[in-house]
Protein backbone atom coordinates (compact mmCIF):
# COMPACT_ATOMS: atom_id res chain seq x y z
CA UNK A 1 0.00 0.00 0.00
CA UNK A 2 1.36 3.72 -1.19
CA UNK A 3 2.63 6.00 1.88
CA UNK A 4 2.29 9.35 1.76
CA UNK A 5 5.37 10.57 4.67
CA UNK A 6 5.65 13.98 6.87
CA UNK A 7 8.93 14.70 8.06
CA UNK A 8 9.57 17.93 10.25
CA UNK A 9 11.90 18.82 12.80
CA UNK A 10 11.43 19.38 16.38
CA UNK A 11 13.54 19.95 19.37
CA UNK A 12 12.67 18.51 22.93
CA UNK A 13 14.59 19.92 26.07
CA UNK A 14 16.83 22.33 23.80
CA UNK A 15 17.74 19.42 21.68
CA UNK A 16 16.67 19.13 18.32
CA UNK A 17 15.34 16.08 16.14
CA UNK A 18 13.47 15.10 12.77
CA UNK A 19 9.91 13.66 13.30
CA UNK A 20 8.36 11.51 10.50
CA UNK A 21 4.60 10.80 9.64
CA UNK A 22 3.55 8.27 7.65
CA UNK A 23 -0.26 7.95 6.23
CA UNK A 24 -1.41 5.96 3.77
CA UNK A 25 -2.85 7.39 1.01
CA UNK A 26 -6.28 5.35 0.56
CA UNK A 27 -7.02 6.35 3.85
CA UNK A 28 -6.31 10.10 3.06
CA UNK A 29 -8.78 9.77 -0.23
CA UNK A 30 -11.08 8.02 1.80
CA UNK A 31 -11.27 10.92 4.33
CA UNK A 32 -11.77 13.85 1.55
CA UNK A 33 -13.97 11.79 -0.36
CA UNK A 34 -16.32 12.20 2.96
CA UNK A 35 -15.59 15.53 3.07
CA UNK A 36 -16.62 16.71 0.03
CA UNK A 37 -19.70 14.75 -0.08
CA UNK A 38 -20.96 16.65 3.42
CA UNK A 39 -19.79 19.72 1.80
CA UNK A 40 -21.78 18.75 -1.56
CA UNK A 41 -25.18 18.01 0.27
CA UNK A 42 -24.30 21.74 2.93
CA UNK A 43 -23.92 23.24 -0.41
CA UNK A 44 -27.39 21.84 -1.98
CA UNK A 45 -29.12 22.25 0.81
CA UNK A 46 -28.44 25.97 1.20
CA UNK A 47 -28.84 26.72 -2.52
CA UNK A 48 -32.12 24.52 -2.11
CA UNK A 49 -33.44 26.70 0.93
CA UNK A 50 -32.25 29.77 -0.49
CA UNK A 51 -34.00 28.93 -3.96
CA UNK A 52 -37.18 28.39 -2.10
CA UNK A 53 -37.08 31.72 0.06
CA UNK A 54 -36.51 33.48 -2.94
CA UNK A 55 -39.19 31.87 -5.10
CA UNK A 56 -41.57 32.30 -2.12
CA UNK A 57 -40.32 35.91 -1.66
CA UNK A 58 -41.13 37.11 -5.36
CA UNK A 59 -44.23 35.02 -5.24
CA UNK A 60 -45.39 37.05 -2.42
CA UNK A 61 -44.29 40.55 -3.60
CA UNK A 62 -46.17 39.83 -7.05
CA UNK A 63 -48.61 39.05 -4.91
CA UNK A 64 -48.95 41.97 -3.47
CA UNK A 65 -48.21 44.78 -6.19
CA UNK A 66 -50.45 42.71 -8.50
CA UNK A 67 -53.07 43.29 -5.15
CA UNK A 68 -52.13 46.93 -4.50
CA UNK A 69 -52.74 47.06 -8.62
CA UNK A 70 -55.91 46.16 -8.80
CA UNK A 71 -57.24 48.64 -5.68
CA UNK A 72 -55.69 50.99 -7.93
CA UNK A 73 -57.93 50.16 -11.04
CA UNK A 74 -60.70 49.39 -8.46
CA UNK A 75 -60.41 52.47 -7.05
CA UNK A 76 -59.81 54.64 -10.04
CA UNK A 77 -63.15 52.41 -11.76
CA UNK A 78 -64.81 53.93 -8.96
CA UNK A 79 -64.26 57.03 -9.19
CA UNK A 80 -65.18 57.14 -12.61
CA UNK A 81 -68.56 55.46 -12.18
CA UNK A 82 -69.31 58.22 -9.30
CA UNK A 83 -68.85 60.76 -12.01
CA UNK A 84 -65.55 62.31 -10.88
CA UNK A 85 -63.22 62.31 -14.35
CA UNK A 86 -59.89 64.25 -12.97
CA UNK A 87 -57.91 61.36 -13.08
CA UNK A 88 -54.13 62.46 -12.36
CA UNK A 89 -50.85 61.31 -13.26
CA UNK A 90 -50.22 60.49 -9.32
CA UNK A 91 -53.13 58.05 -9.79
CA UNK A 92 -50.96 55.69 -12.09
CA UNK A 93 -48.04 55.35 -9.47
CA UNK A 94 -47.04 51.99 -10.22
CA UNK A 95 -44.53 51.32 -12.88
CA UNK A 96 -46.42 48.38 -14.63
CA UNK A 97 -49.64 50.73 -14.53
CA UNK A 98 -47.99 53.32 -16.76
CA UNK A 99 -48.34 51.26 -19.91
CA UNK A 100 -52.06 52.11 -19.56
CA UNK A 101 -52.10 55.40 -18.35
CA UNK A 102 -52.95 57.23 -21.42
CA UNK A 103 -55.36 55.03 -22.80
CA UNK A 104 -57.23 55.28 -19.28
CA UNK A 105 -57.20 59.04 -19.47
CA UNK A 106 -58.39 58.86 -22.77
CA UNK A 107 -60.76 56.77 -22.39
CA UNK A 108 -62.26 58.21 -18.58
CA UNK A 109 -62.04 62.28 -20.77
CA UNK A 110 -64.23 60.59 -23.89
CA UNK A 111 -66.81 59.47 -21.38
CA UNK A 112 -66.50 62.80 -19.66
CA UNK A 113 -67.53 64.59 -23.20
CA UNK A 114 -70.23 61.86 -24.11
CA UNK A 115 -71.85 63.06 -20.54
CA UNK A 116 -71.50 66.14 -20.59
CA UNK A 117 -73.29 66.37 -24.29
CA UNK A 118 -76.21 63.98 -23.20
CA UNK A 119 -76.36 66.45 -20.25
CA UNK A 120 -76.77 70.00 -22.21
CA UNK A 121 -79.23 67.95 -24.46
CA UNK A 122 -81.11 66.91 -21.47
CA UNK A 123 -80.97 70.66 -20.27
CA UNK A 124 -81.85 71.89 -24.27
CA UNK A 125 -84.78 69.52 -24.83
CA UNK A 126 -86.24 70.50 -20.71
CA UNK A 127 -86.08 73.84 -21.33
CA UNK A 128 -87.64 73.64 -24.69
CA UNK A 129 -90.49 71.50 -23.16
CA UNK A 130 -90.84 73.82 -20.73
CA UNK A 131 -91.35 76.91 -22.76
CA UNK A 132 -93.57 75.50 -25.18
CA UNK A 133 -97.22 76.65 -26.26
CA UNK A 134 -98.17 73.07 -26.24
CA UNK A 135 -98.73 70.62 -24.28
CA UNK A 136 -96.72 67.46 -24.33
CA UNK A 137 -96.72 64.33 -22.14
CA UNK A 138 -95.96 60.81 -22.29
CA UNK A 139 -97.94 57.45 -20.94
CA UNK A 140 -96.07 54.26 -20.19
CA UNK A 141 -97.30 51.39 -20.69
CA UNK A 142 -98.69 50.99 -17.15
CA UNK A 143 -101.29 53.59 -18.16
CA UNK A 144 -99.07 56.23 -15.87
CA UNK A 145 -97.87 59.85 -16.58
CA UNK A 146 -94.27 59.67 -16.93
CA UNK A 147 -93.50 63.13 -18.45
CA UNK A 148 -95.73 66.20 -18.60
CA UNK A 149 -94.39 69.46 -19.67
CA UNK A 150 -96.18 72.66 -17.45
CA UNK A 151 -98.24 73.88 -20.59
CA UNK A 152 -100.16 70.55 -20.59
CA UNK A 153 -100.53 70.86 -16.91
CA UNK A 154 -101.93 74.64 -17.21
CA UNK A 155 -103.89 73.80 -20.59
CA UNK A 156 -106.32 70.62 -18.52
CA UNK A 157 -105.54 72.14 -15.33
CA UNK A 158 -103.69 69.62 -13.26
CA UNK A 159 -101.09 69.44 -10.77
CA UNK A 160 -98.24 67.54 -10.37
CA UNK A 161 -99.38 64.53 -12.52
CA UNK A 162 -96.33 62.96 -12.93
CA UNK A 163 -96.69 58.83 -11.56
CA UNK A 164 -100.49 59.17 -11.21
CA UNK A 165 -102.59 56.96 -13.58
CA UNK A 166 -103.80 58.55 -16.38
CA UNK A 167 -106.99 57.75 -16.18
CA UNK A 168 -107.18 59.36 -12.74
CA UNK A 169 -105.95 62.59 -13.44
CA UNK A 170 -107.29 63.48 -16.69
CA UNK A 171 -111.29 61.83 -16.52
CA UNK A 172 -112.21 62.75 -20.20
CA UNK A 173 -113.60 59.77 -21.95
CA UNK A 174 -112.40 60.60 -25.37
CA UNK A 175 -109.45 62.04 -24.23
CA UNK A 176 -108.62 58.14 -22.98
CA UNK A 177 -109.90 56.39 -26.07
CA UNK A 178 -108.15 58.21 -28.14
CA UNK A 179 -104.86 57.17 -26.08
CA UNK A 180 -105.65 53.21 -25.94
CA UNK A 181 -106.58 53.81 -29.66
CA UNK A 182 -103.19 55.22 -30.76
CA UNK A 183 -101.37 52.06 -28.59
CA UNK A 184 -103.58 49.33 -29.86
CA UNK A 185 -103.43 50.44 -33.40
CA UNK A 186 -99.54 51.32 -33.39
CA UNK A 187 -101.02 54.27 -35.43
CA UNK A 188 -100.87 57.97 -34.58
CA UNK A 189 -104.34 59.51 -33.78
CA UNK A 190 -106.22 63.10 -33.99
CA UNK A 191 -108.35 64.51 -32.89
CA UNK A 192 -110.42 67.60 -31.16
CA UNK A 193 -111.51 67.38 -27.69
CA UNK A 194 -114.09 69.25 -26.27
CA UNK A 195 -113.94 70.00 -22.45
CA UNK A 196 -116.63 71.30 -20.77
CA UNK A 197 -116.10 71.23 -17.41
CA UNK A 198 -112.63 73.33 -18.18
CA UNK A 199 -114.90 75.31 -21.51
CA UNK A 200 -111.84 74.46 -23.63
CA UNK A 201 -111.69 72.51 -27.05
CA UNK A 202 -107.94 71.23 -27.71
CA UNK A 203 -106.41 69.06 -30.36
CA UNK A 204 -104.94 66.34 -29.76
CA UNK A 205 -102.47 64.01 -30.73
CA UNK A 206 -101.34 60.56 -29.61
CA UNK A 207 -98.70 58.85 -30.95
CA UNK A 208 -97.43 55.35 -30.16
CA UNK A 209 -93.45 54.77 -29.44
CA UNK A 210 -91.21 52.22 -28.88
CA UNK A 211 -92.14 48.83 -27.27
CA UNK A 212 -90.38 49.01 -23.76
CA UNK A 213 -89.54 45.10 -22.81
CA UNK A 214 -90.36 46.57 -19.12
CA UNK A 215 -92.94 49.47 -19.51
CA UNK A 216 -94.89 48.55 -22.35
CA UNK A 217 -95.78 50.68 -25.43
CA UNK A 218 -95.12 54.21 -24.71
CA UNK A 219 -97.66 56.73 -26.27
CA UNK A 220 -96.47 60.72 -26.76
CA UNK A 221 -99.80 62.78 -26.01
CA UNK A 222 -99.25 66.80 -28.09
CA UNK A 223 -101.94 69.09 -27.00
CA UNK A 224 -102.91 72.61 -28.74
CA UNK A 225 -105.56 74.84 -27.01
CA UNK A 226 -108.03 75.46 -29.88
CA UNK A 227 -110.30 77.20 -27.49
CA UNK A 228 -109.18 80.56 -28.97
CA UNK A 229 -109.48 79.65 -32.92
CA UNK A 230 -112.92 78.45 -32.05
CA UNK A 231 -114.20 81.46 -30.56
CA UNK A 232 -112.60 83.54 -33.17
CA UNK A 233 -114.33 81.27 -35.89
CA UNK A 234 -117.24 81.59 -33.45
CA UNK A 235 -117.46 85.56 -33.53
CA UNK A 236 -117.05 85.69 -37.34
CA UNK A 237 -119.67 83.92 -37.89
CA UNK A 238 -121.65 85.70 -35.16
CA UNK A 239 -120.34 89.05 -36.80
CA UNK A 240 -121.09 88.32 -40.27
CA UNK A 241 -124.91 87.21 -39.18
CA UNK A 242 -124.96 90.42 -37.36
CA UNK A 243 -123.76 92.77 -39.90
CA UNK A 244 -126.49 90.54 -42.56
CA UNK A 245 -128.92 90.86 -39.76
CA UNK A 246 -128.45 94.88 -39.62
CA UNK A 247 -128.24 96.00 -43.17
CA UNK A 248 -130.70 93.56 -44.60
CA UNK A 249 -133.51 95.29 -42.92
CA UNK A 250 -133.08 99.29 -43.26
CA UNK A 251 -132.30 97.95 -47.04
CA UNK A 252 -135.12 95.92 -46.86
CA UNK A 253 -137.33 98.87 -45.54
CA UNK A 254 -135.51 100.95 -48.36
CA UNK A 255 -136.72 98.02 -51.40
CA UNK A 256 -140.33 98.25 -50.15
CA UNK A 257 -140.53 102.10 -50.26
CA UNK A 258 -138.97 102.31 -53.47
CA UNK A 259 -141.22 99.83 -55.16
CA UNK A 260 -144.16 101.83 -53.83
CA UNK A 261 -143.02 104.98 -55.14
CA UNK A 262 -143.00 103.11 -58.76
CA UNK A 263 -145.77 101.77 -58.25
CA UNK A 264 -147.27 105.29 -58.37
CA UNK A 265 -146.80 106.54 -54.99
CA UNK A 266 -144.26 109.22 -56.59
CA UNK A 267 -147.43 111.17 -57.92
CA UNK A 268 -148.63 111.61 -54.43
CA UNK A 269 -146.12 114.28 -53.16
CA UNK A 270 -147.06 113.88 -49.66
CA UNK A 271 -146.73 110.23 -49.70
CA UNK A 272 -143.40 110.30 -51.52
CA UNK A 273 -141.74 112.62 -49.12
CA UNK A 274 -142.74 110.62 -46.24
CA UNK A 275 -141.21 107.91 -47.93
CA UNK A 276 -138.27 109.95 -49.19
CA UNK A 277 -138.26 111.30 -45.36
CA UNK A 278 -137.66 107.19 -43.75
CA UNK A 279 -135.86 105.62 -46.76
CA UNK A 280 -133.09 108.89 -45.65
CA UNK A 281 -133.49 107.52 -42.11
CA UNK A 282 -132.89 103.95 -43.47
CA UNK A 283 -129.96 105.25 -45.18
CA UNK A 284 -128.89 107.17 -42.23
CA UNK A 285 -128.82 103.66 -39.70
CA UNK A 286 -126.31 102.06 -42.46
CA UNK A 287 -124.29 104.61 -42.46
CA UNK A 288 -124.09 104.42 -38.60
CA UNK A 289 -123.55 101.13 -38.99
CA UNK A 290 -120.60 101.28 -41.68
CA UNK A 291 -118.82 103.83 -39.66
CA UNK A 292 -119.00 102.33 -36.05
CA UNK A 293 -117.65 99.18 -38.18
CA UNK A 294 -115.19 101.22 -39.48
CA UNK A 295 -114.12 103.03 -36.12
CA UNK A 296 -114.22 99.53 -34.27
CA UNK A 297 -111.82 97.93 -36.99
CA UNK A 298 -109.27 101.03 -36.55
CA UNK A 299 -109.51 100.98 -32.58
CA UNK A 300 -108.84 96.68 -32.57
CA UNK A 301 -106.17 97.09 -35.18
CA UNK A 302 -104.66 100.01 -33.76
CA UNK A 303 -104.30 101.91 -37.18
CA UNK A 304 -104.26 105.07 -35.59
CA UNK A 305 -102.21 105.50 -32.43
CA UNK A 306 -104.00 107.84 -29.12
CA UNK A 307 -103.22 111.29 -29.49
CA UNK A 308 -102.68 111.97 -25.87
CA UNK A 309 -102.18 115.10 -23.79
CA UNK A 310 -103.49 116.86 -20.48
CA UNK A 311 -107.23 116.55 -20.68
CA UNK A 312 -110.30 117.34 -18.02
CA UNK A 313 -112.84 114.41 -18.07
CA UNK A 314 -115.32 116.97 -16.24
CA UNK A 315 -115.09 119.21 -19.55
CA UNK A 316 -115.43 116.94 -21.92
CA UNK A 317 -118.47 115.13 -19.82
CA UNK A 318 -120.04 118.70 -20.07
CA UNK A 319 -118.85 119.18 -23.47
CA UNK A 320 -120.86 115.92 -24.34
CA UNK A 321 -123.68 117.06 -22.55
CA UNK A 322 -124.31 119.82 -24.72
CA UNK A 323 -124.48 118.23 -27.56
CA UNK A 324 -126.80 115.90 -26.02
CA UNK A 325 -129.48 118.99 -25.06
CA UNK A 326 -131.45 118.56 -27.80
CA UNK A 327 -132.15 114.74 -27.28
CA UNK A 328 -132.23 115.36 -24.06
CA UNK A 329 -134.50 117.65 -24.14
CA UNK A 330 -136.95 115.60 -26.34
CA UNK A 331 -136.43 112.62 -23.87
CA UNK A 332 -137.64 114.84 -21.09
CA UNK A 333 -134.94 113.66 -19.17
CA UNK A 334 -132.14 114.93 -16.27
CA UNK A 335 -128.90 114.55 -17.00
CA UNK A 336 -126.26 116.32 -14.02
CA UNK A 337 -122.80 115.83 -13.88
CA UNK A 338 -120.98 115.77 -11.03
CA UNK A 339 -116.98 115.69 -10.05
CA UNK A 340 -116.46 114.23 -6.51
CA UNK A 341 -112.27 114.28 -7.68
CA UNK A 342 -110.12 116.85 -7.10
CA UNK A 343 -108.25 116.95 -10.04
CA UNK A 344 -109.99 115.03 -12.61
CA UNK A 345 -106.79 115.91 -15.39
CA UNK A 346 -104.85 113.06 -16.90
CA UNK A 347 -103.30 112.46 -20.29
CA UNK A 348 -105.58 110.63 -22.79
CA UNK A 349 -106.96 111.60 -26.23
CA UNK A 350 -110.28 113.53 -25.99
CA UNK A 351 -111.50 113.19 -29.31
CA UNK A 352 -112.06 108.96 -28.33
CA UNK A 353 -112.70 110.10 -24.48
CA UNK A 354 -116.14 111.96 -25.57
CA UNK A 355 -116.76 108.86 -27.53
CA UNK A 356 -117.10 106.77 -24.96
CA UNK A 357 -118.87 109.15 -22.89
CA UNK A 358 -121.16 109.94 -25.79
CA UNK A 359 -121.69 106.38 -26.30
CA UNK A 360 -122.36 106.01 -22.52
CA UNK A 361 -125.05 108.49 -22.26
CA UNK A 362 -126.58 107.45 -25.87
CA UNK A 363 -127.51 104.14 -24.19
CA UNK A 364 -128.66 105.51 -20.96
CA UNK A 365 -131.23 108.03 -22.88
CA UNK A 366 -132.27 105.31 -25.15
CA UNK A 367 -133.29 103.34 -21.96
CA UNK A 368 -134.49 105.79 -19.54
CA UNK A 369 -138.60 106.90 -19.14
CA UNK A 370 -139.60 110.54 -19.23
CA UNK A 371 -139.21 112.31 -16.58
CA UNK A 372 -136.24 109.82 -15.16
CA UNK A 373 -132.68 111.37 -14.55
CA UNK A 374 -129.05 110.18 -15.60
CA UNK A 375 -126.14 110.97 -12.98
CA UNK A 376 -122.58 111.51 -14.51
CA UNK A 377 -120.47 110.96 -11.36
CA UNK A 378 -116.51 111.62 -11.64
CA UNK A 379 -114.60 109.93 -8.69
CA UNK A 380 -110.90 109.15 -7.85
CA UNK A 381 -110.52 106.04 -6.47
CA UNK A 382 -108.09 102.88 -7.09
CA UNK A 383 -108.87 99.83 -9.34
CA UNK A 384 -107.74 96.11 -8.85
CA UNK A 385 -104.25 96.43 -9.18
CA UNK A 386 -104.10 99.31 -6.45
CA UNK A 387 -103.65 101.91 -9.00
CA UNK A 388 -105.06 105.36 -9.06
CA UNK A 389 -107.73 105.81 -11.13
CA UNK A 390 -110.32 108.27 -12.41
CA UNK A 391 -113.90 106.53 -12.39
CA UNK A 392 -116.92 107.88 -14.67
CA UNK A 393 -120.20 106.06 -13.45
CA UNK A 394 -123.32 106.91 -15.55
CA UNK A 395 -126.51 105.98 -13.90
CA UNK A 396 -130.00 105.15 -14.85
CA UNK A 397 -132.77 104.75 -13.24
CA UNK A 398 -134.30 102.73 -16.06
CA UNK A 399 -136.00 99.44 -16.27
CA UNK A 400 -132.30 97.79 -15.42
CA UNK A 401 -130.39 94.67 -17.00
CA UNK A 402 -131.10 90.79 -16.39
CA UNK A 403 -128.22 88.96 -14.69
CA UNK A 404 -127.29 86.67 -17.81
CA UNK A 405 -126.96 89.41 -20.07
CA UNK A 406 -124.20 91.34 -17.75
CA UNK A 407 -121.51 89.57 -19.20
CA UNK A 408 -122.36 90.12 -23.19
CA UNK A 409 -123.55 94.09 -23.05
CA UNK A 410 -119.47 95.30 -24.47
CA UNK A 411 -119.53 92.55 -27.21
CA UNK A 412 -120.25 94.29 -30.24
CA UNK A 413 -123.94 93.24 -31.96
CA UNK A 414 -125.14 92.17 -28.13
CA UNK A 415 -128.21 93.55 -27.42
CA UNK A 416 -130.33 92.36 -24.30
CA UNK A 417 -133.42 92.79 -26.02
CA UNK A 418 -135.93 91.39 -23.25
CA UNK A 419 -134.60 94.04 -21.50
CA UNK A 420 -133.83 96.83 -23.36
CA UNK A 421 -135.89 98.52 -26.70
CA UNK A 422 -134.54 97.02 -29.87
CA UNK A 423 -132.32 100.05 -31.31
CA UNK A 424 -129.13 101.08 -31.86
CA UNK A 425 -126.60 99.27 -33.78
CA UNK A 426 -125.38 97.42 -30.83
CA UNK A 427 -121.83 98.73 -31.89
CA UNK A 428 -121.46 101.53 -29.21
CA UNK A 429 -120.77 99.65 -25.64
CA UNK A 430 -118.05 97.23 -27.87
CA UNK A 431 -116.62 100.87 -29.39
CA UNK A 432 -116.43 102.22 -25.83
CA UNK A 433 -114.90 99.58 -24.38
CA UNK A 434 -111.95 98.99 -26.52
CA UNK A 435 -111.06 102.94 -26.29
CA UNK A 436 -111.06 102.53 -22.57
CA UNK A 437 -108.58 99.91 -22.54
CA UNK A 438 -106.58 101.57 -25.26
CA UNK A 439 -105.85 104.15 -22.73
CA UNK A 440 -105.18 101.35 -20.08
CA UNK A 441 -108.28 101.44 -18.22
CA UNK A 442 -111.70 99.24 -17.87
CA UNK A 443 -115.35 99.41 -18.14
CA UNK A 444 -117.86 97.68 -16.46
CA UNK A 445 -121.77 97.22 -15.67
CA UNK A 446 -124.12 97.19 -12.66
CA UNK A 447 -127.82 96.63 -12.98
CA UNK A 448 -130.91 94.46 -11.52
CA UNK A 449 -134.31 94.32 -13.42
CA UNK A 450 -136.29 97.61 -11.88
CA UNK A 451 -133.59 98.76 -10.28
CA UNK A 452 -131.49 100.70 -13.03
CA UNK A 453 -128.17 100.11 -14.33
CA UNK A 454 -124.87 102.02 -13.57
CA UNK A 455 -122.45 101.81 -16.58
CA UNK A 456 -118.63 102.85 -15.46
CA UNK A 457 -115.16 102.76 -17.30
CA UNK A 458 -111.77 103.92 -15.43
CA UNK A 459 -108.91 105.37 -16.73
CA UNK A 460 -105.24 105.17 -14.91
CA UNK A 461 -104.02 108.99 -13.88
CA UNK A 462 -100.49 107.98 -12.82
Amino acid sequence: MSTMRFAGPFSRSGAWAIFMLGLGIALIASFLAFLSSELLISILCAVSVILCFSIFYLLFRSNRIIHAEANTLGSLMSQVAEGDFSIGTNSFASASLQSIQIPFRQMTQSIAELIALLSDQKSELAAILETMDDGVMVIDGSNNVSLANQAVQDLLEVKAPIGERFSTVFRDYEFQELVELARAEGDQRVAEVDLPILRKTISVTATPLRKDPVEGILVLITTHNLTAVKRLETTRREFVANVSHELRSPLASIKAMVETLEDGALDERKIAMDFLLRVRQEVDRMTTIVNDLLTLSQIESKVKELDKALVDIEEIANGVVTVLEPRIATAKVKVLVKNEAPEPIFQGDEAKLKQVIFNLLDNALKYTSDGDSINLVIEKTEDTDSRHVLKVNVTDNGEGISVEHLPHLFERFYKANRSRHDSGTGLGLAIAKHIVESHGGEVGVESKPGAGSNFWFTVPVD
